[in-house]
C-alpha cells in the first residue's frame, strides 16, 4: 500500500469518527402525546388564547376562534395522523398540529408540505405547526411555524447547508460525508428541529 493511499484511508477514518460524533448529539426528547398536549395548553393559556378540550371524536383542542389543534408525541401512527389532519383541515376553518421535535421524519414532513399546498390551492388557510422540545423536567420550548410549508422550507435549507462541506477537506472525505448525511436524513431532521425549538425563536413554557 502506498503512503498516499494509507494517508487517505486514515483521513477517511478520522472524518467518519467526527461525523459519528455529530450524529450522536442528543436530540431525542421522548415526549408522549399527553405531555405535548399539556405543554400546548399551557402555551395557549400564556398567549391568552382561549381553548378547551374536544369532547368525543375530533381534534384534541378547540380554539375560541373556531380553530383546532391536534397533538402528537413520539412514535405516533403516521397513517392515522395523516387521515386526521386531512379530515380536520377540511372540516375546520383553521387547523394546527403540535408535535414533539423527535416525532417528525422526512416522509411525514413532506406529506404535511403537500397537504398544505393542496389546501392553499383550494383557498384554505395555512396549517400552523407547533414544535415542542423539553429543556428540563418541567421546562419546555415551543417553536411556532405559521405554516408547514415554512417548516419544510426551513428544514430543507438547513439540510442543504449541511452538505456545504468545509473547503479544507479533500474530495473523498466530502463525498463520504455528504453520502452519510443523505442516508441519515431523519436523524439530521430531528437534530435541526430540536435546535430550532430550543433557540431564541422558541417560547419558554413551564408546567
Amino acid at each position: 500500500m502506498s503512503s498516499l493511499t494509507a494517508a487517505t484511508k486514515r483521513e477517511s477514518k478520522a472524518s467518519e469518527r467526527l461525523y459519528v460524533l455529530t450524529l450522536n448529539t442528543k436530540w431525542a426528547t421522548d415526549l408522549k402525546e399527553a405531555e405535548v398536549r399539556k405543554v400546548i395548553q399551557k402555551f395557549l393559556a400564556d398567549q391568552g388564547m382561549k381553548h378547551y378540550p374536544a369532547k368525543g371524536a375530533g381534534p384534541d383542542l378547540l380554539l375560541e376562534n373556531g380553530g383546532a389543534i391536534e397533538t402528537k408525541g413520539k412514535n405516533f401512527d403516521v397513517k392515522r395522523a395523516l387521515e386526521q389532519i386531512i379530515r380536520y383541515t377540511l372540516t375546520h376553518p383553521r387547523f394546527g398540529i403540535a408535535v414533539s421535535t423527535d416525532s417528525l421524519d422526512i416522509r411525514t414532513l413532506f406529506a404535511l408540505d403537500v397537504i398544505e399546498k393542496s389546501l392553499k390551492a383550494m383557498g384554505k388557510p395555512s396549517m400552523e405547526v407547533y414544535l415542542v422540545a423539553k429543556i428540563e423536567e418541567t421546562k419546555y420550548r415551543v417553536r411556532v411555524y405559521a405554516s408547514s410549508i415554512d417548516l419544510f422550507d426551513y428544514a430543507s435549507s438547513q439540510l442543504v447547508g449541511k452538505l456545504q462541506t468545509p473547503l479544507n477537506i479533500d474530495l473523498a472525505q466530502r463525498i463520504q460525508r455528504n453520502v452519510e448525511i443523505m442516508c441519515s436524513l431523519d436523524e439530521q431532521l430531528r437534530i435541526i428541529l430540536e435546535e430550532d425549538a430550543k433557540s431564541i425563536m422558541g417560547y419558554e413554557v413551564t408546567l
